[in-house]
């Protein structure tokens, strides 16, 4: 582990030793479903939260840049029917790394993503009683994905953007396929940026 580590810091060091790297910052809301042969779409609808987290661009070649980030992001699914409602609450430490090409403050993204999972809760409403449980243990310790983003960056720094993951890996342990897929919407900004 200690060489992949190393080999990992030394080939970034020397990546960014000759670039301009920009670092940044992010925010912005999410909107998550589950899809796979293992999920139930009866009643099933988007869960919405939050994201926010770091940004480093490493310019490379005529307007494309190697962008990995860190990001806090809040996912998961719910499912309501009449008088019960079920939501399963994710929270992920997501780091994409992604191919970005930018041509006069047009932006275009696309790579993997891992997400390490910090934790899975469900809350269940049925009819007035109210349970909250961790699910943790039903859930594999991470998620991958593949980012599709569109965005625009003005010359002071700040962007706007819109990204799709496409979840590729189970989350669950057992024999059924649960993969999460969603969108979001962010602002960021890349501090002493001219784009």
């Amino acid at each position: 582990m200690k060489p992949l580590v190393f080999l990992i810091v030394f080939g970034f060091t020397t990546l960014t030793s000759h670039a301009q790297l920009r670092l940044g910052v992010k925010a912005g809301l999410n909107s998550y479903k589950y899809n796979g042969s293992g999920v139930d779409d009866a009643g099933l609808s988007r869960r919405s939260g939050l994201l926010a987290g770091g940004i480093v661009r490493v310019p490379l070649h005529n307007g494309f840049s190697l962008q990995p980030e860190l990001l806090f992001s809040h996912e998961g699914a719910v499912w309501t029917e009449p008088g019960y409602k079920e939501t399963e609450k994710l929270a992920f430490l997501n780091i994409p790394l992604l191919l970005n090409y930018h041509w006069r403050g047009l932006e275009l993204e696309t790579g993997p993503q891992i997400g390490i999972l910090l934790s899975a809760k469900q809350t269940v409403i049925d009819g007035s009683q109210t349970t909250d449980e961790d699910i943790s243990a039903d859930f594999q310790g991470f998620g991958c994905s593949w980012a599709f983003g569109i965005g625009y960056r003005f010359n002071n720094g700040f962007g706007l953007g819109g990204r799709y993951n496409a979840g590729m890996n189970s989350l669950v342990d057992f024999d059924a396929v649960v993969r999460s897929s969603g969108f979001n919407v962010a602002v960021s900004y890349l501090f002493g940026s001219n784009r």
